[in-house]
């Protein structure tokens, strides 16, 4: 059975900086096992998008380069997608709000 990894954002509010970029924080998705895989996107707002790796692995990195605990943070849900019979399985919701200067 080949599978891919779905990934969606539940939540995302991430700081952004005042030209509205991500350069201030950020959840990047690489489409593999390591951050040297392609990236499939770095994303601090929310997005609607559900995002579809290519293999049975994604590798995500959280960068941020503020400190205030009431800078919001992110949920992202994961599922694997049989892409023969279109099934979805639900994985699990991952969580973070607390964010740390790298």
């Amino acid at each position: 059975m080949l599978q891919v990894i779905s990934v969606s954002f539940d939540e995302l509010s991430l700081p952004s900086s005042s030209s509205g970029s991500c350069e201030d924080a950020a959840v990047t998705l690489y489409d593999g096992a390591t951050s040297k895989s392609a990236s499939l996107g770095s994303f601090c707002q929310h997005t609607n998008a559900t995002i579809t790796s290519s293999g049975s692995a994604v590798f995500v990195v959280f960068e941020s380069r503020v400190l205030d605990n009431d800078a919001g943070g992110f949920a992202l849900r994961w599922s694997f997608v049989d892409e023969r019979s279109g099934r979805s399985y639900s994985i699990g919701v991952v969580s973070v709000y607390s964010l740390t200067p790298y």
